[in-house]
């Protein structure tokens, strides 16, 4: 691969995780402001499966993202060298702040003392960043363990596979009766669990496959002829889903929640398809290292994770956004909030890609000192 694919291809995937996340923003903001009346109307329902498409999109990306962090490391990781624990670090901060962005209190004295049990429920629930950080250390453990490339793919195919097929029978079980509860909360949704691992990871594994499949045909030359496969593969499957939709039997088993639905997987990893072709073709033609989109999706965790703080926590005077604001704004006014949280989104993303650009010791000195700092206080707060 020469440098400037390499370079190219690093923009292509940037931009789509700029898209993913600030639609993902859009989301929250809509779903939790808008006066409830007004979700019944067609403009809400088709703006909602658009929003509904952003997840999916945004966890397929993690999987390649880190087909690429390891393409060249695999060696490396096997032998436990730097690579493996350098992962495992980043693993590690992932899953450090998917649970903390769910603690019931922000005191440790007090989160023993005053959580209820359903506010452990709460605290366990797997969100993108659990099932993010989870999958890597499946795709990890898995790589170290199979050595052979065509075997590992297998394997990840395999798996994805049977993850989507075998979700409808977990659905409906409520796992907290068979294991502890924090186990449990990754299996599905009945506590709380929005992106559980079944279905969820299914999308992961498969952005693991498509990363490595789409290296290989950037390496051979065959980029485009690649990324219209995949186009006429992601309308392959869009087609089926709605053929099998039509058909006068049901074929659905297990529980008959839409989400666990294999028809439901398959629609969406089929417009995730025709997305990231659309966002390949844009990004070869219109953009640029320093288009904000692109900046904004390498910074892609630190919007996802500061816009649900600004949203969802109580930052704002003991409150949150969504308490002041929640189910309470119309359009015009939940379009105003969305692009004022979207513009301080923007300005953190381009002002931390700044500071790591001139000096990335320093943002990884901020980074440490803010999190001992956070942890300190966690840990000796009485209230």
């Amino acid at each position: 691969m020469t440098s400037s694919s390499a370079h190219q291809r690093l923009i292509f995937i940037d931009f789509m995780r700029g898209i993913a996340v600030l639609f993902m923003l859009e989301a929250h903001v809509f779903n939790e402001m808008l006066i409830p009346t007004l979700k019944a109307t067609s403009w809400y329902n088709l703006l909602d499966f658009a929003n509904g498409l952003m997840s999916p999109l945004f966890i397929f990306l993690a999987g390649l993202v880190f087909t690429i962090a390891t393409r060249n490391k695999q060696d490396d990781i096997r032998s436990f060298g730097p690579a493996l624990w350098k992962l495992l670090r980043r693993i590690g901060f992932i899953w450090i702040i998917a649970y903390a962005l769910h603690l019931p209190f922000h005191s440790l004295n007090k989160m023993l003392h005053a959580t209820t049990p359903d506010g452990w429920l709460r605290f366990y629930q797997a969100n993108a960043l659990h099932c993010i950080a989870a999958g890597w250390l499946f795709l990890l453990t898995s790589l170290i363990a199979i050595t052979s490339e065509p075997n590992f793919r297998r394997w990840l195919i395999g798996s994805g596979i049977m993850i989507v097929l075998v979700t409808p029978l977990l659905w409906d079980v409520d796992f907290t009766q068979m294991m502890p509860a924090p186990l449990a909360a990754y299996l599905n949704e009945q506590h709380y669990s929005i992106f559980p691992l079944f279905p969820w990871l299914g999308f992961l594994l498969f952005g693991a496959v498509w990363g490595a499949a789409y290296l290989d045909a950037v390496a051979a030359g065959r980029e485009r002829a690649f990324m219209k496969n995949m186009a006429l593969i992601g309308a392959g499957l869009l087609a089926m889903s709605y053929v099998v939709a039509l058909l006068p039997v049901n074929l659905s088993y297990g529980t008959s929640s839409l989400r666990a639905s294999p028809i439901f997987f398959i629609k969406r990893l089929g417009f995730v398809l025709l997305l990231l072709t659309a966002g390949w073709h844009l990004s070869s033609k219109f953009l640029s290292e320093a288009s904000l989109l692109v900046q904004i999706g390498r910074e892609s965790l630190l919007v996802y994770v500061t816009h649900l703080i600004m949203l969802y926590k109580n930052v704002w005077g003991g409150t949150s956004l969504v308490r002041l604001y929640g189910n309470r704004l119309d359009p015009s006014q939940c379009l105003l909030a969305m692009l004022a949280l979207m513009t301080v989104m923007s300005l953190a993303a381009l002002l931390w890609g700044r500071i790591k650009q001139h000096s990335f010791a320093f943002a990884r000195l901020a980074t440490y000192a803010t999190g001992c700092y956070l942890l300190l206080r966690f840990f000796t707060k009485q209230h």
